[in-house]
């Protein structure tokens, strides 16, 4: 019985730590998306993201800069740049994961600067498939992509 949990403590610290050591170091991401209206996603109303994301090893808390590119409607396509915390938690295989951060939307006569919240799910670890679904305030939207980390 001891032998038995001895290597059942092992295992737990080695793949503890694999999983830590997964959302360390730098990892790009890319993604399409729609905005939600009323539950649904819009398929007229697309947008393209873009991220680089920092993670630290044994910390849950990371950075990342998004650039999206989005519809406008009457104002044509715009793109946004923004700065996010990001909180990991590792679990193997599945990452759940929450952002908030602070950007500037749009860089014609309408730019603002605001904030964004959301979460989302990685499958894979630092490297595999995620989705989030993200509120950005200044543009009074809630925007679900599907993407792929690498």
């Amino acid at each position: 019985m001891r032998k038995l949990l001895l290597v059942g403590l092992i295992t737990a610290t080695v793949a503890s730590s694999q999983v830590a050591v997964a959302q360390a170091g730098i990892s790009l991401g890319a993604a399409v998306g729609s905005v939600v209206h009323d539950g649904k996603l819009d398929s007229e109303s697309l947008h393209g993201l873009l991220y680089l994301r920092l993670g630290f090893p044994l910390v849950p808390y990371g950075a990342r800069g998004d650039v999206i590119v989005f519809d406008a409607g009457d104002a044509g396509t715009e793109v946004a740049l923004i700065g996010s915390a990001v909180m990991s938690i590792s679990i193997p295989v599945v990452q759940p994961y929450v952002l908030a951060g602070f950007g500037r939307y749009g860089w014609s006569g309408n730019s603002n600067s605001g904030v964004s919240f959301g979460g989302g799910i990685r499958v894979g670890g630092r490297r595999g498939l995620f989705v989030e679904a993200r509120r950005h305030d200044p543009i009074n939207r809630t925007l679900m992509s599907l993407g792929i980390a690498f």
